[in-house]
């Protein structure tokens, strides 16, 4: 029996959720599957992961095959460099400091990201701002703020 991790597909009409499961690759995306070991949700920003990696890290050694996008997952959830880490053989110390490194880096993508995103829309903003057009009153025509209407108006009543 081949035996896959892949994404088991739940949501609605064009809000795919999906379940991380182990299951026959024999089988259909959502036929029976052997074990629910986490889940993905790719609609929010940033895209929630919720992985049991104890689960994850057993299957893999028992030979369970992730296809590409769990791999991605995984890779993004920590779960693959902590399978790297003891499938060959690293001391506890030397698993904490490369989980630690990961985790720096990890955060400083993610800040990264989110500051090109920020100064982007920042320039999306300024661009809108400059490319609005400018209307100025023809010279033959004289210029009337609305307060001076509303002014002479209220004007008018009271002399009267």
């Amino acid at each position: 029996m081949a035996v896959k991790i892949r994404l088991f597909r739940i949501g609605k009409k064009k809000k795919p959720m999906y379940r991380v499961v182990v299951m026959d690759s024999r089988r259909g995306r959502n036929s029976a599957y052997i074990e629910k070991i986490g889940f993905y949700n790719p609609l929010t920003n940033p895209a929630d992961i919720l992985i049991n990696k104890e689960k994850a890290i057993d299957w893999l050694k028992k030979g369970a095959i992730p296809t590409d996008t769990v791999a991605k997952l995984f890779q993004h959830s920590g779960v693959a460099l902590e399978y790297h880490l003891e499938k060959n053989k690293a001391d506890e110390k030397t698993r904490q400091v490369e989980i630690q490194k990961w985790e720096m880096a990890r955060k400083i993508a993610i800040d990264q990201k989110r500051q090109a995103e920020e100064e982007k829309l920042k320039k999306q903003a300024e661009e809108e701002t400059a490319n609005e057009p400018v209307v100025e009153p023809e010279a033959d025509e004289p210029v009337v703020e609305e307060e001076t209407v509303e002014e002479e108006k209220s004007e008018e009543k009271t002399e009267e």
